[in-house]
């Protein structure tokens, strides 16, 4: 398989993944007595951001939710090619563990 193949599928696969997990968490959301704090694990970023910002952020935060995705796509897809994607992938979730878990104390402190 191509290189640029490799990274294009990793990439495509994790776009999707956000797409499916932003449309539940948003329907979830705006649910009556609905919850940020799956939100907040799955989009760290995207959520300490809106938390800094405020929550003016809007568009620029739905954004940063699904890019998110897609740029661990592209550092996954970049690692399966030079043959790097098992430390990658646990340095990656160790990172997202980490922001998950300062996002998920700032949205249960909120």
């Amino acid at each position: 398989m191509k290189k640029t193949h490799k990274i294009g599928i990793v990439t495509a696969l994790t776009i999707l993944s956000g797409l499916v997990c932003f449309s539940i968490l948003a329907i979830q959301a705006a649910a009556p007595h609905g919850s940020y704090l799956p939100l907040a694990i799955l989009f760290p970023y995207a959520f300490v951001a809106r938390d800094l910002v405020g929550p003016d952020l809007g568009v620029i935060g739905d954004f940063l939710a699904l890019a998110q995705f897609a740029s661990y796509g592209v550092v996954l897809g970049c690692a399966w090619v030079h043959d790097r994607l098992r430390p990658v992938a646990a340095r990656l979730a160790i990172a997202h563990s980490v922001a998950a878990a300062f996002s998920a104390v700032i949205s249960i402190v909120s």
